[in-house]
């Protein structure tokens, strides 16, 4: 549960990203356990303000999971030298905007997007601004030929030296 004290040890638990990171400093360390699974429901739902480093155990289909239920629906980057890796995100409604929106400098960004079908896919994995200087990201995109919802794997309305690797 999402309660202090709680996060130390695998035992004890936080329920969410969100109420971890919000505890977390610049530098520290949190791990997402296997098998992990948040939905995320509204802009803003998990805001990623401390500058740590985020690690998903696990691996295939163990990964944590975080499920896109709103079409507004984002995770949001918003301190300098954010890293996260090894999740993986899906759409449960069809258009979801923009899951990630990266604000911040020096971050760092990996992930797959695994649309749920060709009929309930996402806009887009990323959406930056222009303070999204030095950004890297390495995304696995599993999307439908047959769907009709994705426009851009990743749009960049700001930012200068953005490195990006995708796969297909």
């Amino acid at each position: 549960t999402d309660q202090a004290g709680n996060g130390k040890s695998p035992e004890s638990p936080l329920a969410t990203w969100d109420y971890a990171d919000n505890l977390a400093s610049d530098d520290d360390l949190i791990y997402l356990m296997e098998n992990h699974v948040e939905t995320v429901a509204s802009a803003g739902a998990i805001s990623l303000a401390s500058g740590a480093r985020t690690i998903g155990l696990g691996q295939g289909t163990n990964r944590p999971t975080f499920t896109f239920s709103a079409t507004a629906s984002t995770i949001t980057v918003t301190a300098a030298n954010t890293e996260f890796t090894n999740i993986i995100l899906v759409p449960s409604i069809d258009s979801v905007v923009s899951p990630i929106v990266v604000s911040a400098a020096n971050c760092s960004l990996k992930f797959e997007v695994q649309d749920a079908s060709a009929s309930i896919e996402f806009v887009r994995a990323v959406l930056t601004t222009a303070a999204a200087d030095n950004l890297t990201l390495d995304i696995v995109y599993r999307g439908f030929v047959a769907g009709n919802a994705c426009v851009n794997a990743v749009r960049l309305v700001g930012g200068d030296n953005i490195k990006i690797g995708i796969e297909f």
